[in-house]
């Protein structure tokens, strides 16, 4: 092989190898960038045999999307999707309806609301709840237990150490269940 050619071939290896840590960094780029997911509780069950609502958003590979499910509390709290939509963008905010059990979504400044079943319709703006989505305060301690003061005596429960807790929200009417929003999971946790 004359020098031309191992010159040519090795130009060829490095160009391929760019081209493969290229790619593999705009991809991990375009996950790392991915919208914070968003979720509102629409029903507190008030028993077993009561299954909690909730109304998640989540992108996933560019696509928005808005997902209804109902937590099976007989079945070790298993997640069931009953409706999704796809958004034309990712929503700047989530908020619950005063009446009802769907969710207000803020897109390019302008509320929507959906109904359960993620069918858009006109509703008053009266009924959209006050505040924001983001649940009860709480606090996470060094031995990484979160801590909800509810006005009595406070809420504690466990997390795994890499847990990066964005959101906590009761889903009954005794607190004994919580829904957990993690940065790009949710996660269902019994109070001790």
């Amino acid at each position: 092989m004359s020098k031309k050619e191992n010159i040519v071939r090795y130009a060829i290896i490095f160009f391929a190898i760019f081209l493969v840590v290229a790619a593999f960094s705009f991809r991990q780029r375009a996950v790392g960038e991915a919208d914070d997911w968003k979720v509102v509780v629409t029903h507190i069950s008030e028993n077993r045999k009561d299954p909690p609502k909730v109304i998640l958003y989540r992108s996933d590979d560019g696509s928005h999307w808005l997902i209804t499910y109902t937590i099976d509390r007989t079945d070790k709290n298993r997640f069931t999707a009953i409706a999704s939509r796809q958004l034309p963008k990712a929503p700047e905010s989530l908020i619950g309806d005063k009446e009802n059990t769907g969710v207000w979504v803020e897109m390019q400044e302008n509320w929507h609301f959906f109904n359960e079943q993620l069918k858009e319709e006109k509703r008053d703006t009266h009924y959209r709840k006050e505040g924001t989505s983001e649940g009860v305060p709480f606090q996470i301690d060094e031995e990484k237990t979160i801590i909800v003061s509810t006005g009595g005596h406070p809420i504690r429960f466990k997390v795994e150490p890499d847990d990066q807790v964005v959101s906590v929200c009761p889903l009954t009417v005794d607190r004994s269940l919580w829904l957990l929003l993690l940065e790009n999971d949710v996660k269902v946790v019994v109070s001790e």
